[in-house]
Order: C-alpha cells, then sequence, then structure tokens
C-alpha cells in the first residue's frame, strides 16, 4: 500500500479468516455455521472471518428466493501489526471475493470421512432442482447440455469472477526506522532484527490520524477466466 500523502506498508502476514472448524453462510451473514470432521485448534489470535454458501444458499439462488449473489463467497481479513504490549503499529483488512464459487458446502456429506462439498453446476442435473435452475443465470447459459462435470471449461461455475475490497487501513509506524520485525501473526513487533522475525515495512504519513476512507470494491464485473480454458479448480 502506497498513498500520496506518503503512507506506505509493505507487509507479510499469516491471515485469519475466522475461528476454525466454523464459517458464516454466505446468504444470511451473521449466522454460524459448525463445521464436522475438522478439529483443529483454537485460532492463535482473533481476525476476519469467510462468508461461504452452503445448500441452503444454492437452494435459494435457483429458487427465485434469492438471486446469485446468495452463492457470493467472501473472505474477509483483519490484520495489525503491534507491539509487545498491544500497540497497533498498522491494521489493514482487505477483502476477497468470488462471484461464481465451484462449490457449496453441504451439510448432508458432511462426516469424518466425507468431504462436504456439492458443486453448483449440479443443480442442473438434479431432480428436484434441474428445472429451476435452467430459467437462472448463470445456469442457463448452459442449461440443455448433456451433463459434464464441474471441471468443464463450458460451466459458468469456474471461480473466476473475484474482486476486491480495500479500506480501513491505519498505519502509525514505529519511532526511529521504517523497518520493524514481527512474528508471523504480526504480533512483538520491534525495530531490532531477531532470528525467525518477518521484516515490514511501515511508514507514516501526513493523514495517519485525521482521515478514514470507506471501503471500496475493484473488479466488480471482473472474469478472469472468460473465454480461456480456465476451469475449476483453478
Amino acid at each position: 500500500m502506497k498513498c500520496t500523502d506518503g503512507t506506505e506498508l509493505i507487509s507479510t502476514t499469516l491471515s485469519l479468516y475466522g475461528e476454525p472448524n466454523e464459517f458464516n453462510r454466505s446468504c444470511a451473514r451473521g449466522a454460524t455455521v459448525a463445521t464436522t470432521g475438522s478439529m483443529l485448534p483454537p485460532a492463535v489470535t482473533a481476525g476476519g472471518t469467510r462468508e461461504i454458501p452452503d445448500r441452503g444458499c444454492a437452494e435459494s439462488a435457483v429458487s427465485g428466493a434469492s438471486d446469485i449473489w446468495a452463492l457470493y463467497e467472501i473472505w474477509q481479513s483483519a490484520n495489525e501489526l503491534r507491539t509487545a504490549d498491544g500497540t497497533v503499529v498498522a491494521s489493514f483488512d482487505p477483502w476477497f471475493g468470488i462471484r461464481n464459487p465451484s462449490r457449496y458446502y453441504d451439510v448432508r456429506y458432511s462426516t469424518a470421512t466425507t468431504n462436504a462439498v456439492s458443486r453448483p453446476l449440479d443443480l442442473l442435473w438434479e431432480a428436484t432442482s434441474a428445472e429451476r435452475a435452467a430459467n437462472v443465470y448463470p445456469w442457463s447459459t448452459v442449461a440443455g447440455s448433456e451433463r459434464f462435470d464441474y471441471r468443464d471449461p463450458r460451466s459458468p461455475f469456474d471461480g473466476a469472477q473475484r474482486d476486491f475490497y480495500i479500506g480501513q487501513n491505519e498505519v502509525v509506524g514505529l519511532d526511529g526506522s521504517p523497518t520493524l520485525y514481527t512474528d508471523p501473526y504480526g504480533g512483538n513487533a520491534e525495530t531490532t532484527r531477531r532470528v525467525g522475525a518477518i521484516e515490514q515495512w511501515a511508514v507514516a504519513g501526513s493523514l495517519a490520524t485525521s482521515l478514514r476512507l470507506e471501503r471500496q470494491q475493484f473488479d466488480l464485473h471482473a472474469d478472469w477466466g472468460k473465454n480461456n480454458g480456465v476451469h475449476a479448480p483453478n
């Protein structure tokens, strides 16, 4: 990140996207779903969230109860570089969205031995959903085709319609040096190099404490897989 007021930030940080063993439904923000078959330890530090479509979101998209945004998958990070006493040196929270994900979470298959994933494309081949899906974009673009695999380039769900957001970034920096060193999660920032530390760069600009920008979305209409053979998984 580099701004015209002199603010600069170059960071390598291990980002979190919410707590392990759970996610939030993309079509019902705030609704948390606990996953089964995973017993990951608690997060080292809190931050971020992931909004993922599930079976209910997919059904609402083809039934007309919602629209294609019911399948919108968005990964929201929330990162800080901070000193050992908790003083924040920099904060930044880019978000990454996928408008046509190739999969959704399906609790019907959620066991310790089964991957709890289904494919939006397959709603065209399901007896209970095929007729409805055929009349809804983007399923309608391939409706009437003989069944093909979700990895086929013809699928409108290749995960390549991606956008991102930036905003709410703030850089304070450390006195004495723009270069600082942290642990992988951005903690224990100091200007002294040490074994195992990650080098960061943080410079406060002239507007660091007097301006808060609204979040901005980029590439809302971008399709990185259109007519070029890209297919899921990519």
